[in-house]
């Protein structure tokens, strides 16, 4: 039998205040990137893997690798479960005045 293929996704929000939480951060990403890990979005990356023992594994060295502050999340979904979600983007429009001029309220 042929194991299956799951997706692994690691999502995380780490504090970047400290020279010392920088660090950390940069360290698990390069961790993540490492062990095969791509990017979805800023703080989301995932990875295919086959289901039984190297998933275990995985998700343990996650757990051994991760930064003292902060949190990290790890979700499992099958590849069918994977190749339905649905991707739905805009037009990224940002607010920003680039002026120099001081805002005066009366």
């Amino acid at each position: 039998m042929t194991p299956r293929l799951m997706e692994i996704f690691c999502m995380f929000d780490l504090p970047v205040k400290t020279t010392k939480n920088r660090r950390d951060y940069r360290i698990f990403r390069k961790f993540l990137l490492q062990h095969g890990f791509a990017p979805l979005e800023e703080s989301v990356y995932c990875r295919m893997i086959p289901s039984g023992n190297p998933l275990r594994t995985l998700q343990a060295l996650i757990r051994k690798n991760k930064p003292p502050e902060g949190i990290v999340a790890i979700l499992v979904v099958t590849e069918r479960q994977f190749e339905n979600m649905e991707f739905i983007t805009g037009e990224w429009k940002h607010n920003i005045i680039d002026s120099t001029e001081d805002v005066i309220e009366l």
